[in-house]
């Protein structure tokens, strides 16, 4: 999943070089491209500061199915925002005179977005059964910060509303690496539960192998028959 959302993220920032090259390297444009950069970055450190093992190791070690499904379908929504926040990222950088959608797919698409990584936090510490410090606090800003965006779109001008959104980025990217932030999987335990699965399914697979050897004839006994 980590990989599907970071192929997302990565064709957004390519829709944003495109339309520079497109509307050509001016002042303005270039301004413009690194507000939306900014908040490119914030999208991707929203999702990746919160997403973890945790739901998988519920439904494998303790059979909880409620966690992991939900978090695996909130990435279909999530998907879906970012794809529109890259759309109107890269009609932010260069705007249509004869379009008018472009505060709305920014401020529904990094809104949105927003929301969902909040609602997948609490998804992790649900998993988890104990909150980490600082945590609700992050799904808190999360969550307000997507709302605000999303109500202040057809409101504030499109001038206006790219920087709101790099300054929302900012704000979620430093409190995150300046507040109180404990993982929920450390890289060693996540590689270890992988290896203790893998060695399981392998342990596995060869006790049926040799039950299914012991069934067989042998071959070099004479046939009674």
């Amino acid at each position: 999943m980590a990989t599907f959302t970071t192929l997302v993220l990565a064709q957004i920032a390519s829709c944003i070089v495109l339309e520079l090259y497109e509307a050509g390297i001016r002042l303005d444009s270039v301004g413009r491209t690194l507000l939306a950069g900014i908040t490119l970055l914030g999208l991707w450190a929203s999702y990746f500061d919160y997403v973890y093992y945790t739901p998988v190791r519920a439904l494998s070690e303790q059979h909880r199915t409620g966690p992991f499904w939900v978090w695996l379908y909130l990435h279909l929504p999530l998907t879906l925002l970012l794809l529109l926040s890259g759309v109107g990222l890269g009609l932010a950088v260069n705007p249509k005179p004869d379009l008018t959608l472009t505060n709305g797919l920014v401020g529904i698409g990094v809104g949105g977005s927003y929301v969902i990584t909040g609602i997948l936090a609490m998804v992790n510490q649900w998993a988890r059964k104990q909150a980490q410090p600082g945590a609700r606090q992050k799904m808190i800003i999360r969550i307000t910060v997507g709302i605000s965006l999303v109500l202040a779109a057809p409101w504030v001008s499109p001038s206006l509303l790219l920087p709101l959104c790099a300054a929302t980025s900012l704000l979620l990217v430093l409190t995150d690496q300046l507040g109180a932030f404990v993982p929920v999987d450390t890289p060693p335990v996540i590689a270890s539960g992988f290896a203790r699965s893998a060695s399981n399914q392998r342990l596995t697979f060869s006790i049926e192998t040799t039950a299914h050897d012991d069934d067989k004839p042998d071959a070099t006994l004479p046939d009674q028959g």
